[in-house]
């Protein structure tokens, strides 16, 4: 009996150091794997300095929403998001703290829904209810690289800053300062 104990112990230790060594891997290829996507995201993606043209998304109730650069807002914020994403569900949070910390009337800021769901498009709590982009998506749409997505973009439709990835706490404080720092709507260049 006493040998079958020392073997179990034995087994199991062996197994305990195998089993760390996997997630040890595990974390260090899946930070291998998140930089290879921001970096294939930031090579194949909208950048800071591109101007974006008026597109259309769909509401709730499948009626189509013209989103226009030059509605008399100081900026646009676009969070760009999907279901099932769980990088996306994580920065929810952030994004709703940046928004509610650089808090202006004249920035507004949309909700993007690049996949359609059952119950319709996502209404992440404290954010405003999702916008769905037709499928297939059109123009510059299509040439997002991966969600989530954020975007500052100025009253004439030029993206300010753009992240790709999932927002955490330093992401979110740019975030708010890129807000903040947009031109009042008055002053915004025509």
């Amino acid at each position: 009996m006493r040998g079958w104990t020392l073997l179990f112990a034995a087994l199991t230790a062996v197994l305990s150091v195998a089993l760390a060594l996997q997630v040890r891997e595990n974390r260090r290829l899946s930070a291998e794997l998140g930089a290879l996507t921001a970096a294939q995201a930031r090579a194949a993606g909208i950048e800071a300095g591109q101007a974006l043209a008026p597109f259309s998304l769909h509401d709730a109730a499948h009626q189509e929403v013209r989103v226009d650069f030059a509605g008399g807002h100081a900026g646009t914020v676009l969070l760009f998001l999907a279901s099932g994403c769980e990088a996306c569900a994580s920065s929810i949070a952030y994004w709703r703290g940046a928004v509610e910390q650089a808090a202006r009337p004249d920035v507004r800021v949309l909700c993007i829904q690049t996949d359609e769901t059952e119950g319709g498009p996502l209404a992440p709590e404290g954010l405003p209810a999702s916008l769905l982009v037709p499928l297939p998506p059109v123009g510059w749409l299509a040439a997002l690289p991966a969600v989530p997505a954020t975007f500052v973009v100025d009253g004439d439709g030029t993206v300010v800053r753009a992240w790709y990835g999932e927002i955490d706490g330093g992401r979110a404080q740019e975030l708010a300062q890129a807000i903040v720092a947009l031109p009042l709507a008055s002053a915004a260049p025509r």
